[in-house]
């Protein structure tokens, strides 16, 4: 019986810092989302054209980075909703189409705020 609730919280500790762990990689990987979707917003609104295209090239690498790392872990309806937004932000861009990609960068942002609140420890999401 001793074993059994040794074993038992051994195994509870490695869940809850498992779980931790990918919440806080997962939390650091929007942060970043937002920030290179917060300098897109910027050079759009500022009509800086000349930057748009390395920032949206970083976008792109940081997103790749980040979907890797979250379709291990998470649910693949919300990844593809913020693939899908960047994918346009990206068509936008090239088109010039200024007021669109600020309407979609907008929605982008926040679904990439949206990943780590539904991935928290609450007792909905585990139940």
């Amino acid at each position: 019986m001793k074993n059994i609730i040794i074993y038992t919280t051994i195994l509870l500790i490695i869940t809850l810092s498992l779980v931790s762990y990918v919440y806080i990689i997962t939390n650091n990987r929007a942060e970043q989302l937002i920030l290179k979707l917060d300098t897109l917003e910027d050079d759009l609104t500022n009509n800086n054209w000349d930057t748009i295209e390395n920032n949206t090239d970083s976008l792109n690498q940081t997103w790749e980075k980040a979907s890797f790392t979250w379709s291990i872990f998470m649910d693949h309806n919300e990844i593809d909703k913020l693939a899908l937004s960047i994918s346009k932000i990206t068509s936008l861009i090239k088109l010039e189409k200024k007021e669109k990609a600020l309407t979609e960068l907008k929605l982008a942002k926040e679904l990439a705020r949206q990943i780590p609140t539904n991935e928290k420890i609450r007792i909905e999401n585990i139940f």
